[in-house]
């Protein structure tokens, strides 16, 4: 199943799969002279290989970790309750849900010296959502106006714009956003990095700044992106944002699995990891007792079905494949009972969340997935299931919710690639 970017979002609703949470790892022997809970010191991050460090580039959760450290989005969420916070910004209001006024914060400035304007996050955005910049990120503009032509549908079709025509700089503090419709979360989309804004430098030369960057956060780069090795942050002593840094240096540790970045927590060689492996959760739990938690998340990984293919139009298969999809079995066999089965478009910890809104399309009930399949045909040929992450447990996961009905028709296969061929959906999974 090859889902594209339009597809694989019309088909979360037929087949959300698995997670709603997360596992925090415990910090190690740490590296800081202070007591913990005071300024100062370093501690280092068990990181994956980040893809890229331009924020509207990317959308993978390894990039993610170093990113807010080094920018700050015009909101952020409460770890708590998910509740909308200024950050970069400090201010929004629509009285239509429409036409929206962001305020941004005075006096701030880039790691270069460079001032922050509204004009720094119009940039961003437009980089962001011009189509032929190929930049992960894209598809969260398309709420504004103007993206359909900076993305036009027609294959081999140039875009009719540059710039969203829904983006006005009022002043250096002031830009007006003008959506395509109502959408009351926009403040909320407004937390992702990609919302972050750019330099002069990265809109001029972008592939420089990606691998260099020059952010607006709390911390900045030290020294070079050391590939597969290490990433080094300082504290930026021109910040001047609400995120007062505590530590004064932040170094993330590269490691090609988590396996290995949880037996060098053992070890003392690194303090933090943010996702034990699932496998070693009750192991971690008795290692380091109330330096283990769990803690929720927004996170989900799902299965998505290309709804544009006719072998996948027809509602009936897309509810047998996921009636037929053992969600409580994977969570337990898997991942030790770590996370929580998904019975909803969003987190619990995400407002507006509401418990069970599948229902029995997302029970387990292989029974009727087989009636299904069968009155809807048989389900073809089968198809290709492709992830993106390579993670040992990702294709364990997909192993078994890949597995057809009982009885599956003859023809049915399931082909691996370790490889998506496009962006990843808009999730902070890991």
């Amino acid at each position: 199943m090859k889902p594209t970017r339009s597809t694989t979002l019309a088909a979360i609703a037929f087949v959300t799969v698995v997670l709603a949470a997360s596992a925090c790892g415990p910090s190690g022997p740490t590296k800081s002279k202070n007591s913990p809970g005071t300024p100062g010191g370093a501690y280092s991050v068990a990181l994956t290989e980040p893809d890229h460090l331009l924020p509207g580039r990317t959308t993978s959760s390894y990039s993610l970790q170093v990113l807010q450290g080094l920018f700050d989005p015009p909101a952020s969420l409460d770890p708590e309750d998910g509740s909308v916070k200024p950050l970069a910004a400090t201010s929004w209001s629509s009285a239509d849900n429409i036409v929206w006024t962001v305020k941004f914060r005075p006096g701030t400035t880039f790691h270069n010296g460079e001032r922050v304007t509204a004009a720094s996050f119009a940039d961003a955005w437009n980089a962001a959502a011009y189509g032929p910049n190929g930049w992960d990120a894209n598809y969260y503009f398309a709420q504004i106006k103007g993206y359909d032509a900076l993305n036009p549908s027609e294959e081999g079709a140039k875009p009719a714009a540059r710039t969203l025509s829904g983006l006005k700089v009022l002043d250096d503090t002031t830009l007006q956003v003008t959506l395509k419709a109502p959408f009351g979360q926009f403040p909320m989309l407004l937390s992702f990095p990609a919302f972050a804004p750019l330099p002069k430098a990265a809109t001029a030369n972008p592939d420089a700044v990606d691998v260099a960057p020059i952010g607006n956060g709390p911390y900045q780069l030290d020294g070079a992106w050391e590939r597969n090795q290490k990433i080094r942050l300082k504290k930026f002593s021109g910040y001047r944002g609400s995120r007062k840094p505590m530590a004064d240096r932040v170094d993330f540790k590269i490691y090609t699995s988590r396996e290995t970045a949880f037996t060098e927590l053992q070890a003392g060689n690194v303090d933090v990891l943010t996702t034990v492996p699932a496998a070693n959760s009750p192991q971690a739990k008795r290692l380091f007792g109330e330096r283990f938690s769990i803690r929720p998340s927004g996170t989900m990984d799902y299965l998505g079905l290309p709804v544009k293919d006719p072998r996948f139009a027809d509602p009936r298969l897309r509810k047998a494949i996921s009636m037929a999809i053992d969600r409580k079995g994977i969570t337990q066999a898997i991942y030790n009972g770590v996370y929580k089965p998904a019975t909803s478009l969003v987190g619990d910890m995400i407002p507006g969340h509401r418990p069970d809104a599948c229902g029995r399309t997302c029970a387990y009930d292989p029974v009727a997935a087989k009636q299904l399949l069968e009155a809807a045909g048989g389900g073809g040929a089968g198809g290709v299931v492709y992830f993106s992450n390579p993670r040992t447990t990702n294709q364990h996961w997909l192993s078994r919710a890949a597995r057809p009905p009982p009885k599956p028709p003859a023809a049915s296969t399931v082909r691996w690639s370790s490889t998506s061929p496009t962006p990843t959906p808009p999730t902070s999974s890991g």
